[in-house]
């Protein structure tokens, strides 16, 4: 996973260590050097999708404010893939396949045993009990933007204090259409 950031402020800094790996740590508890929170909202930048170039090239990239740095973030989403038993990422993580982008009734099982909050997926119907609405959930694929929840969601389970938002334009510095035509085939 390759998260980055950048501080909205520069005279943020902090965020501590990043702790080692422990598979046998409950849910929802930080390691004994777990990074503290910071006192501002910094600028995260995570990609969903083959970021990387090697296969199709697709990918969304979300801007966040959060309250960790990007390091911290990715590294807590690494423990809790031991500590949950599944990840997004390598050859058995979920939604790896070229479109593969259902999520099936057994991830969502999963995804509730370990604790992660599902009605904070896109498109989770009002109603869990409206059997219809859960079929059209489960049979609809799933955004990047609910890949991106999960991701966050499974890091939370490591970071208690982890917050996070989507960073409106303006935290984004300069918005130009720099280069616009040296992407063009």
């Amino acid at each position: 996973m390759s998260v980055s950031s950048s501080a909205a402020d520069a005279s943020t800094s902090g965020g501590g260590g990043g702790g080692g790996a422990g598979s046998a740590r409950a849910v929802n508890q930080a390691p004994p050097t777990a990074p503290q929170p910071l006192d501002k909202e910094i600028l995260v930048t995570i990609p969903i999708g083959d970021a990387s170039g090697d296969g199709h090239r697709e990918f969304f990239t979300f801007n966040l404010l959060t309250n960790y740095h990007g390091r911290d973030i990715g590294r807590a989403y690494t423990r809790s893939c031991g500590v949950l038993g599944f990840s997004l990422h390598g050859r058995s993580g979920w939604w790896q396949d070229y479109q593969d982008n259902i999520i099936t009734a057994e991830q969502l099982t999963k995804m509730k045993e370990v604790g992660l909050d599902v009605t904070r997926l896109p498109y989770f119907p009002d109603n869990p009990d409206d059997e219809e609405a859960m079929t059209n959930f489960l049979e609809d694929c799933m955004p990047p933007k609910g890949v991106l929840e999960v991701l966050l969601m499974m890091a939370k389970t490591q970071l208690p204090k982890l917050t996070w938002r989507a960073a409106p334009q303006e935290s984004l510095g300069l918005y130009h259409n720099f280069g616009y035509g040296v992407t063009g085939s």
